[in-house]
């Protein structure tokens, strides 16, 4: 057992940073998106609970919408109609 004085002087053990990885370079627009999703949030007037949020790698154009939940099949709907039909695959 360690004495109270050494638990609380002694450092949080802490795992070293990772190194960090160069990500290639993005050569067109929605080559590379990030999707982020945000919620739950209280229900709208339209029932959704969440937002969906698609960023644009190398022009940082970001795509957003509400949802009704953050499942499969709402997540692939938004991507099919509002990236890949809009903006290409």
């Amino acid at each position: 057992m360690h004495c109270k004085e050494c638990q609380r002087r002694k450092p949080i053990p802490q795992k070293p940073p990772g190194h960090l990885m160069p990500m290639p370079a993005v050569e067109a627009p929605f080559h590379r998106v990030g999707v982020d999703l945000l919620g739950r949030f209280p229900k709208s007037l339209w029932g959704n609970k969440w937002i969906i949020v698609c960023t644009d790698y190398l022009t940082r154009y970001a795509i957003t919408k509400s949802l009704p939940s953050a499942d499969a099949p709402e997540v692939s709907k938004f991507m099919v109609e509002e990236i890949i039909l809009k903006h290409g695959a």
